[in-house]
């Protein structure tokens, strides 16, 4: 782009950018003043002799930026699903105006790439079939993920399952490390890795007491809680 570029003024030549598809130098009164994109709204309506104004040429840099932002937005959905609050953090760390990352949003929302509901409810899913946690974990998890706390409890609540179910999966490949442990090893290593898990007290009592059980071995009397 030259210096000081025309703030206004006549559409004089829209000339295809080398090496650059979709890219055009727009010269105002013979002078270059910005490269547009060709496929823009705004874009596809100019034409050589059309007058251009200040605030015209104010909105055809709005589209060019929520045009480069949603290029953004889609590539990051491309890579995961994300949240709502991920991706409205990703475009803005890149500098795209607060203003056009809302925009983006609402229209990724409209089109359905973006659901919270949704993204909660897979999380949920993979987590369980991968690596199963207990209903506490999988709701901080989504927090942090900027998930609404109701959202959270209601995917929680419709896909993590029986606790006791997933707790002895969850379980299970620790046990042949345990194999020959003593019940207070045993107790304290598998029901703290439970706990970590976010599995209820309840259900980690259960499923130690009941795999020690499976093991062979006779519960100590007076086991209560871990």
């Amino acid at each position: 782009m030259t210096d000081n570029p025309p703030a206004e003024g006549t559409i004089t030549a829209l000339i295809a950018v080398p090496g650059q598809a979709g890219r055009l130098q727009l010269y105002l009164d013979g002078r270059l003043a910005r490269e547009i994109s060709a496929f823009t709204a705004a874009a596809q309506q100019l034409n050589p002799g059309q007058y251009l104004s200040a605030d015209a040429l104010a909105t055809l840099a709005g589209a060019e930026e929520r045009e480069a932002a949603m290029a953004a937005a889609l590539r990051l959905l491309g890579q995961r699903t994300r949240s709502v609050a991920e991706l409205r953090t990703r475009l803005l760390r890149r500098d795209y105006p607060p203003a056009i990352v809302e925009q983006v949003i609402a229209r990724l929302k409209e089109l359905r790439y973006l659901d919270d509901v949704a993204f909660a409810q897979r999380w949920v899913e993979t987590r369980q079939r991968t690596s199963p946690r207990g209903a506490a974990l999988l709701q901080r998890e989504l927090r942090q993920h900027g998930i609404a706390g109701h959202v959270a409890e209601q995917a929680v609540a419709s896909a993590a399952g029986d606790a006791y179910a997933q707790a002895r999966r969850a379980a299970a490949p620790r046990l042949a490390r345990l194999a020959r442990a003593d019940f207070e090893t045993f107790a304290r290593r598998l029901g703290g890795f439970l706990t970590r898990r976010g599995f209820p007290a309840s259900v980690v009592y259960a499923v130690v007491r009941d795999l020690w059980r499976e093991l062979g071995e006779t519960v100590p009397d007076g086991y209560d809680e871990l």
